[in-house]
């Protein structure tokens, strides 16, 4: 499907005229949420998608109409009847869905290019589109912030402009930093970068940490344990993973990230082994040791997929919390 900033990237690296279309508003529940978006291209071919399939088709036929007059329209699906002959098609959403879709002009292309650049440097962005009562586009406005956090998106009344404003929170790419280059790290790196993470690597051996072994790493760090936790610029929305199985460079590892600022730190293999690692009878409490859900997992790929399920339900029950501390 692609995160927003990889949408940003198909803009950069193209010259084609193209349409950005996102969800503005959802009464009722639907597959995708607000701020979820879609790039079109004028030869019909788009990157991302909007819901379950349901209605990416005429999107792409409203989208022509767009292309012709080079200005924004809103358009609204109702997907609450459950029948064939409508836009639920059976699927049962039970919403209705506001798209905007926006011709991309070179303001426009501008200013996604800053907020892409924005994004790759780690900062959020908070994304304001102003309009009429009649859902027409009045005005985009964004503003850098350091709120790590996913707040609610969508549609508000606007009482001081006598109109609506959508406001949609943009945040950098959660990053997954995992200590240990072995073969059993590759299908979580997979993972990882499947599910929207940037995946940073680090190993001390120059054979096993290369492009061809993890093709889609973000970044590969050769070095010792310390060297390794010296390059990077931890966040507190990382998520890190220790699993080297070299019980020494483990141990060195740890001490040097323990104190700082993370979302998970997750480490591989039994508790009895962590405990050691950490010279103590009790693990800390914010470490996940095992790491991982407990689903009985076998073998690597079954591992890989116990841990990421943990790390997305870390991540979501973080943006719920998040969530409930509305706009004011």
């Amino acid at each position: 499907m692609g995160t927003f900033i990889d949408l940003l990237e198909g803009i950069a690296h193209s010259d084609e005229k193209c349409v950005l279309a996102t969800i503005i508003h959802i009464e009722g529940s639907a597959y995708l949420k607000e701020g979820t978006s879609m790039i079109i291209y004028e030869d019909g071919k788009y990157v991302g998608m909007l819901s379950a399939s349901c209605l990416e088709e005429d999107v792409i036929i409203r989208a022509k109409e767009v292309f012709e007059n080079e200005c924004s329209q809103t358009i609204m699906y109702d997907m609450k009847k459950e029948d064939d002959l409508s836009w639920g098609q059976g699927a049962g959403c039970n919403g209705i869905i506001y798209i905007l879709l926006e011709f991309v002009t070179k303001r426009l292309e501008g200013e996604l290019m800053f907020m892409k650049e924005r994004l790759e440097r780690g900062k959020s962005i908070l994304y304001k589109k102003e309009f009429s009562y009649q859902l027409s586009l009045l005005n985009n406005s964004f503003i850098e912030t350091d709120i790590g956090e996913v707040k609610k998106n969508g549609l508000f009344i606007d009482e001081a402009n006598r109109g609506l404003q959508y406001r949609c929170f943009y945040t950098p790419k959660p990053r997954m930093i995992i200590f240990g280059a072995g073969a059993d790290v590759k299908p979580i790196a997979s993972l990882a970068f499947q599910a929207g993470f940037d995946v940073i690597l680090g190993d001390w051996r120059p054979a096993s940490i290369n492009k061809q072994s993890f093709p889609k790493a973000k970044e590969l760090i050769i070095g010792t344990p310390e060297e390794i936790a010296a390059q990077i610029a931890f966040l507190e929305t990382d998520f890190i993973i220790v699993m080297s199985h070299n019980f020494l460079k483990d141990q060195q590892f740890l001490n040097r990230v323990i104190d700082k600022k993370w979302r998970y730190l997750g480490v591989l293999g039994p508790k009895e082994r962590t405990m050691r690692l950490f010279n103590k009878k009790h693990i800390p409490g914010s470490v996940s040791s095992p790491a991982g859900l407990s689903i009985g997992a076998k073998g690597p790929n079954e591992i890989a997929i116990s841990i990421m399920a943990e790390v997305i339900q870390k991540l979501r029950l973080s943006e719920r919390k998040s969530v409930e501390n509305d706009f004011k």
